[in-house]
């Protein structure tokens, strides 16, 4: 029987607070879109909540492009991540609120019983990446939860699909391509075809 490779991908996932839909604020993946291919600064002085590595990526990009980074606003506890850049880490954290009306201009922040409020125009969230996987459970098995990568992967048995990168539980690039050809691999051997390392 033919099988087709199901990489779908994944999805940035929001964090929830007070004023999380002011203008200004946006997930971070597409923050990093408007600043690294279309060269449009998200702001002047920018925040960065995130719960996972890519906060880092994008601060260095907007501190590489000579940008503010406010702070880094970071659930993780301290040394989850060593930051090299100009910005404050503020690890264990997270953003209560946001502030402004037609444009943002200040984040509430908590941590260790206590609240401070930072002014900024533009804040950047990332709450991790959910792998696609609705055309694999639209197949009739159940997501299966991985503590791993912390979000629901494809079922383990997967009749007529072979899954590749996000939908795997890999993260970042180099790993999904690896992935993706493995399973390249696996379908022209099923074709009939050599797969050459």
């Amino acid at each position: 029987a033919r099988r087709a490779i199901l990489a779908t991908g994944a999805e940035e996932r929001p964090l929830v607070f007070g004023g999380n839909d002011i203008p200004g604020v946006m997930l971070a993946g597409a923050m990093r879109t408007y600043l690294n291919r279309y060269a449009v600064a998200p702001g002047r002085r920018v925040a960065v909540f995130t719960t996972n590595d890519s906060g880092y990526a994008l601060s260095a990009d907007l501190e590489g492009a000579g940008i503010e980074v406010a702070a880094i606003v970071d659930t993780r506890p301290e040394g989850a991540f060593a930051w090299q850049g100009k910005a404050r880490q503020i690890a264990g954290a997270f953003v209560t609120d946001a502030h402004g009306g037609k444009a943002l201009s200040a984040i509430d922040i908590f941590r260790d019983g206590r609240s401070e409020r930072i002014p900024v125009d533009a804040l950047a969230m990332s709450g991790g990446f959910s792998p696609v996987i609705h055309l694999a459970c639209q197949r009739g098995a159940k997501p299966r939860w991985s503590e791993t990568a912390g979000a629901f992967l494809a079922p383990e048995v997967l009749e007529g699909l072979v899954p590749a990168g996000a939908v795997t539980g890999e993260q970042g690039i180099a790993a999904a391509l690896a992935s993706g050809v493995s399973a390249a691999r696996t379908m022209l051997v099923e074709f009939g075809m050599s797969a050459a390392a």
